[in-house]
């Protein structure tokens, strides 16, 4: 699977499990995650990973050699099965891996602490980008950027 389509499996099942999924959105924070979910139990970070260089790499950001500097209360990883090996996954993260049909949750995530600012940051970069809604209870500033960026957004209504 190529990385797009990782982060396209990764947010089809969050969609399923979360309220909000944002999946590659630049924002005031230094983050860009791959996939982050908002719910009432917290928030998930899914870092996908296509290559064990890419793994590498990201252990060396700032926000992963820091408690508490990265989003997420509760952290994966999502690969390929076989990518990676359990051991090598750092303490508190989970392993997520997919065959490209179904999830497996091979090593499950423990609760972290997080950076909250910055996941704050990046719900108002995603309500700021939203603009102003028929019938919705949120008032939005009309915010229109141009760029050639990615990023998407689900918003799974819920009954309350």
């Amino acid at each position: 699977m190529t990385h797009d389509e990782l982060v396209e499996f990764g947010r089809q099942w969050a969609a399923k499990q979360f309220p909000v999924v944002i999946t590659e959105l630049a924002s005031w924070a230094q983050e860009t995650p791959d996939v982050l979910a908002f719910g009432n139990a917290g928030s998930l970070l899914m870092e996908c990973k296509t290559s064990r260089a890419d793994f590498r790499a990201d252990a060396k950001k700032p926000w992963r050699r820091i408690d508490g500097r990265g989003m997420g209360s509760k952290r994966v990883y999502l690969t390929e099965k076989g990518l990676l090996r359990p051991d090598e996954i750092p303490d508190g993260w989970g392993l997520y891996e997919t065959d490209g049909k179904r999830m497996f949750k091979t090593i499950h995530p423990q609760i972290v602490d997080s950076d909250m600012v910055a996941e704050q940051r990046l719900l108002i970069s995603v309500l700021r980008r939203l603009g102003p809604m028929a019938e919705c209870p949120v008032s939005l500033k009309l915010y229109t950027l141009k760029t050639q960026n990615t990023a998407s957004l689900t918003v799974v209504e819920q009954d309350v």
